[in-house]
C-alpha cells in the first residue's frame, strides 16, 4: 500500500516528492549513524537483488564483498555460502549487525581509501554495493571500478541510481551511476524506485 502510494506521488507531483524525499533524509537522517543502527525496518531485510544474486553466483566466486554494507542485511542470502567482507564508515563496535558477524571480515574505511590501498588478488571476489556509488563523484566511482578491475574483479552488482533516474537525473546527476553502461546487464525489476541494478559477470555458470 505505501509503495503504491509513492509511486502515484511520484508520478503525479514529481518536485513534491523530491522535496518531500530531501526533507525526509534530513529530518530522519542527521548523520551517518542512522545507516548503522538498524533502526529503521529497511534495513533489517536483504534486498531483492541480494536474495536473486545468492542464487545466480557465477561458479569461480568464493566471496561477497559489500562496499558500503551498513548493519550487514545484505549479507543475509549469503551466510553460509560464501566468504563476507565488507567496509563501511562507522567503526566495529558502532554497528548494530543483523547478519551473523562472528565470520564477517569488516573494515572502517570510505571509499576513497579502499580505492587507494586495494592491492590484493580478487579474481573470486563479487563486488555488491546498494546506494554507495551514488555517494562518491563521478571520477571517484571511475577510478573504484578502474582499480577493482586492476585487481583482478570481474563480478560486479551494483545497484545504484541510472543516469536517467526521475530525481537524481534532473537535479542531482552527479549522484547517478557513472560507469561504462556497455559493461554491465541493466535489471531495473528489483526497486520500485527508480534504482537499477548493473549486473557484470565474467561467465553464466552458477554455484
Amino acid at each position: 500500500m505505501i509503495r503504491s502510494l509513492k509511486t502515484a506521488a511520484r508520478a503525479l507531483w514529481p518536485s513534491g516528492y523530491r522535496y518531500l524525499g530531501a526533507l525526509k533524509q534530513r529530518v530522519t537522517a542527521p548523520g551517518w549513524e542512522y545507516y548503522f543502527s538498524a533502526a529503521d525496518p529497511s534495513l533489517l531485510v536483504p534486498e531483492r537483488c541480494a536474495v536473486w544474486l545468492a542464487d545466480n553466483i557465477p561458479a569461480r566466486v568464493d566471496t561477497i564483498l559489500i562496499i558500503g554494507c551498513a548493519p550487514g542485511r545484505d549479507f543475509i542470502p549469503f551466510q553460509g555460502k560464501l566468504k563476507l567482507r565488507g567496509f563501511d564508515l562507522a567503526p566495529l563496535d558502532g554497528v548494530k549487525w543483523v547478519c551473523d558477524a562472528s565470520g564477517l571480515d569488516y573494515r572502517q574505511m570510505t571509499a576513497q581509501e579502499f580505492t587507494r590501498s586495494l592491492n590484493e588478488d580478487l579474481s573470486k571476489t563479487l563486488v555488491y554495493t546498494c546506494g554507495t556509488l551514488m555517494q562518491i563523484t563521478a571520477d571517484e566511482q571511475r577510478k573504484l571500478y578502474a582499480t577493482l578491475k586492476a585487481n583482478g574483479c570481474r563480478n560486479f552488482v551494483f545497484l545504484e541510481p541510472p543516469p536517467n533516474h526521475f530525481e537524481f537525473g534532473v537535479s542531482e546527476a552527479n549522484r547517478c551511476f557513472a560507469l561504462p553502461l556497455s559493461d554491465f546487464r541493466a535489471m531495473p525489476d528489483f526497486r520500485n524506485d527508480g534504482f537499477v541494478a548493473f549486473v557484470s559477470f565474467t561467465d553464466t555458470d552458477t554455484k
